[in-house]
């Protein structure tokens, strides 16, 4: 056991020990099944994969079989757990043996070929095979190039343990490699049968969630759509059938919305005035979007930033005022979707500004957050109109009541980066109103004279820019 355990002292003394006093012993009562286990096991944590399956065949020979066992005496030995046990050390032996004389003696190794798939196959077939023992079955014949048979094996393994999350995980990994995603829906359903349970259903609408992405890397939007249209009636179904499901149906339906609308922002064809719609239907589930992400990297201030950014050419997406009427006064994590709103349409304000031609030299920072001195286009009209609708989400967000810190210095950064171009622009007019804002979502308490003079708007813009650092939306991967 402290072998097995790893990392005591003296273990490989003890296990020295252990090898030579199960030897002795197995010696004077030849018919104890469990000690050649046992010696088995030895041989295995030694390396000594020959002797391995010669004890694991010495074994098996105590419960009446000999190996290879004849076609005949199958069925009998796979009914038979101590039969089993050793046929389990006899493959696992002759699988590493397999591996290291493929080449050095090819005819040894089919001879070992056929033991391993003998072995394996009696084991992961048996009343007692469990998800291990088809997954390493299925593992086996994959490594020898027979895919479609790993497939059959996994196939019949989900139909046999259909709520077995790592058979479920071998299949489409299976799937995934051999070029057909579009499978994994079509065999979720088929291990459910006729009369699918909770369980099944669940994974039938988790198997759709995996396709509908593939189709989303493709850009195929429609399928994707469509795919995700029918991932959301399978947890349905499977929240009707078991009601405990239903916090685990309410994220994954969730995520399901998210991936529906980011499918509509790209491609082509993309309708992120659709999207928006989607996104709708996404907060209505009030299900943390913290914690959203899908299989694609994507979270949900991804889907925001997808729904706002610009992009050259007519266009009839969203303003981030029009997401912000998407969303319910009081909804839960009202507060995270205003304040990612006002960060997306923030972040649109300064690229607008950044493709002015019209530059003057200022300080910035670059994609990694070190101060420099560069040319910066001068604030321009689609960027007050975008940073007006930053401020207007940002408040909202603030005087929400899940704000917290974070949610209110995303207020304060776009109210100073206003009041930094104002004054940029030799204005004052806002300006005072602006900081003091700013400085009161900081919880500061600063009230600026709204006739100060542009000196003391621009010393108080300073030392608030000090605590917000630089001027740009919060800093995330991705962005």
């Amino acid at each position: 056991m402290q072998f097995e355990a790893g990392g005591q002292p003296n273990t490989q003394f003890l296990f020295d020990d252990a090898d030579r006093y199960l030897r002795r012993a197995s010696e004077q009562r030849r018919k104890r099944y469990d000690w050649w286990l046992e010696r088995a096991r030895t041989a295995f944590y030694f390396n000594r994969y020959d002797q391995q399956v010669e004890f694991g065949q010495r074994a098996l020979s105590l419960c009446g079989f000999d190996w290879p066992v004849t076609s005949e005496r199958r069925e009998a030995l796979a009914l038979d757990l101590r039969a089993i046990e050793a046929v389990n050390w006899i493959a696992d032996g002759e699988a590493r043996l397999f591996a290291n004389e493929t080449f050095a003696d090819p005819i040894a190794a089919i001879g070992r070929m056929r033991s391993v798939l003998l072995g394996l196959g009696l084991a992961a077939m048996s009343p007692y095979g469990d998800e291990n023992d088809l997954i390493g079955f299925a593992s086996f014949v994959e490594s020898i190039g027979l895919m479609r048979e790993e497939l059959a094996i996994l196939v019949h393994g989900q139909r046999r343990l259909p709520v077995a999350p790592a058979i479920r995980r071998t299949v489409y990994a299976s799937l995934w490699a051999s070029g057909r995603p579009e499978l994994t829906p079509v065999l979720a359903d088929a291990a459910g049968g006729t009369t699918p349970s909770a369980d099944t259903l669940w994974w039938s609408g988790h198997a759709r969630l995996l396709l509908a992405e593939d189709l989303r890397r493709r850009e195929r939007t429609t399928a994707a759509v469509h795919t995700y249209d029918e991932a959301h009636a399978c947890f349905a179904a499977a929240a009707t059938a078991n009601p405990d499901y239903a916090g685990s149906v309410q994220q994954h339906r969730t995520i399901a919305w998210v991936g529906a609308a980011m499918a509509q922002t790209q491609g082509p064809r993309a309708d992120r005035r659709a999207a928006a719609t989607t996104w709708a239907q996404t907060i209505q589930f009030g299900s943390d979007p913290r914690q959203l992400r899908d299989g694609l990297g994507y979270d949900a201030l991804d889907l925001i930033d997808k729904l706002v950014e610009w992009r050259p050419g007519p266009t009839t997406a969203p303003t981030p005022r029009d997401l912000l009427a998407l969303l319910p006064s009081g909804q839960a994590h009202e507060a995270f979707w205003a304040a990612a709103i006002s960060d997306s349409a923030l972040r649109e304000a300064l690229r607008a500004d950044g493709r002015n031609p019209e530059r003057r030299e200022g300080s910035t920072v670059d994609a990694a957050g070190k101060p420099i001195r560069a040319l910066m286009g001068l604030p321009t009209e689609l960027g007050d109109t975008l940073l007006a609708q930053a401020i207007e989400a940002g408040a909202r967000a603030a005087a929400s009541a899940d704000a917290d810190d974070e949610i209110r210095t995303v207020h304060a950064q776009a109210l100073v980066i206003f009041a930094e171009r104002e004054l940029l622009r030799e204005r004052t007019a806002g300006v005072a109103n602006a900081l003091g804002t700013a400085a009161a979502a900081l919880g500061l308490e600063v009230a600026p004279n709204p006739d100060a003079d542009a000196t003391t708007l621009r010393d108080l813009a300073n030392s608030l820019r000090q605590r917000l650092g630089p001027a740009r939306p919060r800093q995330r991967d991705g962005r």
